[in-house]
């Protein structure tokens, strides 16, 4: 079996750098195996996400960090509520990460077991494999089930292999005034009728109006 590093991917710009810190302190604490951390950021965030990665990379915790101007990638795609043009950086992670496949965390996620289970789910057939979202799905945007992205198994060999930016590009085009969750919108369209279903355990989406200590109890 392989027992390689498993790579895990986070994107941020400056207003969630810290947050990442500490998602990735929470994954490689809790984690019995290897894991190797991709930080994709903003080239304004250079500095904070040095120090950061400095701090943790003294605990022994492996960080590569790439940065991507938006201005030259993204542009002027929209931007909605907490979410900037960061959020749509690991849609380039197929062009800056060599990896065959990878692990996508929203910032805000704190991990509370080993990985290795869902690395080692078989995407060979799929681009993307997530939890269905508690929430409905935005209108208009997908007819399948609708996958809450903060959790992604992320196959970045095939999306090499179809210009899966170009791809997304045009559906942005197409779907902007329809889009609400941006991103993850566009990656619930992009994969419609071929994205994997993961466990609900892996994507536990707390929210604070109606959570108390017994929910963790269930995880």
């Amino acid at each position: 079996k392989d027992m390689r590093a498993i790579p895990i991917l986070f994107c941020f710009d400056i207003h969630y750098a810290s947050y990442a810190a500490v998602a990735t302190f929470s994954a490689y604490a809790n984690s019995t195996s290897d894991l190797k951390f991709y930080w994709v950021t903003t080239h304004n965030v250079s500095d904070l996400a040095e120090r950061l990665k400095s701090k943790l990379e003294m605990r022994g915790i492996d960080i590569t960090l790439v940065f991507i101007d938006v201005s030259k990638t993204i542009g002027s795609w929209r931007e909605q509520y907490h979410l900037t043009s960061a959020a749509y950086l690991r849609l380039l992670a197929h062009e800056h990460i060599n990896e065959e496949k990878l692990v996508y965390l929203d910032c805000d996620t704190l991990t509370l077991t080993d990985l290795r289970a869902l690395y080692d789910t078989d995407l060979s057939n799929h681009d993307f494999a997530g939890v269905q979202s508690i929430a409905p799905p935005p209108k208009a945007v997908c007819v399948d089930a609708y996958i809450n992205s903060g959790v992604l198994l992320m196959n970045l060999a095939a999306l090499r292999k179809i210009d899966f930016f170009e791809k997304i590009s045009r559906l942005y085009e197409k779907y902007e005034q329809q889009i609400t969750w941006l991103d993850q919108d566009l990656i619930n369209k992009f994969a419609e009728e071929n994205k994997l279903l993961l466990e609900p355990t892996w994507n536990c989406e707390i929210f604070s109006t109606r959570t108390n200590g017994s929910s963790f109890l269930q995880m």
